[in-house]
């Protein structure tokens, strides 16, 4: 058990949620090694709101990964996009397997209460995406001509009362 172990209990992912953004520096120099932390030219182009949001969504997914992963700079550069409500295209320059999912995950993680809607033209590329989701603690689930054959699915997510309570 090394420091970032210790500090998982000091700083819950709910605490990281509320950080003003010096607390989120200090604690993702306390917490990300140097040799993973992103360099400074990257924070210094962007405000102090979409620094905070870079911050707070590094140490989420430091956190969610057990000390694993950390954003790469195409992946930030994304979901501050996306969080401050512009548009963000990836995956121009980035091959397979370069981790353009976590351009999807990130907002998520910083927004747990909302949803997100992804479509993915591949039956296996859902899948590989939902098992991505669940690692980060994300609920997904693929919707797709198959769906309607699994039982299972229906059940767990099943409308409670639709109709009567809701108005409808």
């Amino acid at each position: 058990m090394d420091a970032s172990d210790d500090a998982i209990n000091e700083y819950e992912l709910q605490d990281i949620q509320k950080f003003p953004r010096e607390m989120l520096y200090w604690v993702y120099n306390t917490l990300v090694p140097e040799e993973h932390q992103l360099p400074l030219s990257f924070w210094l182009q962007y405000d102090e709101e979409q620094q905070t949001t870079g911050l707070r969504a590094s140490l989420l997914l430091w956190i969610h990964s057990k000390y694993q992963d950390i954003p790469r700079e195409f992946q930030l550069t994304a979901t501050i996009a996306t969080m401050s409500g512009k548009d963000s295209l990836v995956g121009v320059d980035v091959g397979t397997g370069a981790g353009k999912t976590l351009c999807m995950v990130l907002p998520c993680l910083l927004a747990p209460d909302t949803m997100a809607i992804v479509f993915l033209p591949l039956k296996w590329l859902q899948a590989v995406q939902v098992l991505t989701f669940s690692r980060y603690q994300i609920k997904a689930v693929a919707i797709n001509k198959d769906t309607l054959n699994d039982p299972n699915l229906w059940k767990c997510h099943e409308p409670r009362n639709l109709g009567r309570d809701s108005g409808i």
